[in-house]
């Protein structure tokens, strides 16, 4: 349903609106995202926002800014070409662009001088006025202040500081019963990788920090089998001394076979330890190539816990028996625990 622009002639409303006019700012890094879908032309990028409750001119200004970027600047024809064919031409309505008047002439919300003329010319300055541009006629309206509901942001980037390009993975290969290898083709300008894994229904944790750019390859170590390995990797760059992430990969897998284990012993088989304090068990299947997953359970958890790793915690006075078993064989290994 078309909503259309009315105009509001609130002076007080007007100046109070201008006074939230500011040169743009470059935000950190860590909010430094340009939207996939924006559109590059020239080295700079824009996308068109649409609002249904609508935004103030200031509001539109400070929404692009939060993105790293600002309401759209056009200092060339071929500029102002370009944005005219992101726009539905059909459409009556309006969207805001980063230019305002405080009396004599327009000035850019970048500060960048407004020596172009863009379609039709510029409409009449005056106190406390923004700019707009008509979608289906391309030609500039100003306002003392209204609600838009379309706004269009603008990215000014050189390549140091567009987010690296998504990693796209070569292979996720068995490199034994219980390792996995993963490569990746290298990301021009990365600075590093980061690896994330998953397993069968799990959710993705990050498993490695890669900082040489230079490695495109990983190995997961220490693997169960029977289960299945999804990866992802992604690149970064340091933008404004910070890490910043392009987009992950997509997953690949690879299902570890399972290898039945002889037999199953534990590192430590007693040991007395003070309530508050942790250690952790290391369970060891006979087989050089065993890779069944560990259960492990505690006789008295109001004693002494145990997770999913092993790592016991001493929680009160007494004593409690942690077991290792084998998933598939049922083959098991104890450990009495005394907390004191």
């Amino acid at each position: 349903m078309k909503k259309v622009l009315q105009r509001v002639g609130g002076v007080l409303l007007a100046i109070a609106l201008l006074m939230c006019i500011l040169p743009a700012q470059t935000v950190e890094a860590s909010t430094f995202k340009i939207p996939n879908d924006a559109k590059p032309f020239n080295g700079h990028y824009y996308k068109l926002y649409y609002s249904q409750s609508g935004v103030t001119w200031a509001k539109a200004q400070q929404l692009c800014d939060a993105l790293g970027g600002h309401l759209v600047t056009i200092t060339s024809s071929k500029e102002e070409t370009f944005i005219e064919n992101i726009v539905d031409k059909s459409s009556y309505e309006e969207y805001a662009i980063g230019a305002y008047s405080k009396g004599a002439g327009w000035k850019w919300i970048t500060n960048e001088k407004a020596t172009y003329t863009p379609c039709g010319g510029w409409p009449s300055a005056g106190t406390d006025l923004v700019c707009a541009k008509r979608m289906n006629s391309g030609a500039l309206d100003s306002w003392w202040t209204t609600t838009f509901y379309y706004y269009m942001c603008e990215w000014d980037t050189s390549t140091e500081d567009i987010l690296p390009d998504q990693v796209t993975l070569s292979s996720v290969k068995k490199a034994s019963y219980k390792s996995i290898n993963v490569s990746w083709k290298k990301v021009s300008g990365a600075k590093g990788y980061a690896v994330y894994m998953k397993q069968d229904k799990g959710d993705y944790k990050k498993v490695a920090d890669i900082t040489d750019p230079s490695i495109t390859t990983f190995n997961m170590n220490n693997l169960t089998g029977g289960s299945t390995y999804y990866f992802r990797v992604r690149a970064y760059k340091m933008i404004y001394g910070e890490k910043s992430f392009g987009e992950l990969s997509y997953a690949k897998s690879v299902k570890l076979g399972l290898v039945k284990a002889a037999s199953i012993k534990l590192n430590v088989k007693s040991k007395a330890i003070n309530k508050g304090k942790s250690f952790t068990l290391k369970a060891t299947e006979a087989s050089a190539d065993a890779n069944e997953p560990i259960i492990w359970k505690s006789s008295n958890p109001n004693v002494a816990t145990v997770s999913a790793s092993g790592k016991v915690k001493a929680v009160a006075p007494g004593t409690a028996k942690i077991t290792a078993t084998t998933s598939k064989t049922k083959l098991t290994a104890t450990c009495k625990v005394t907390v004191k």
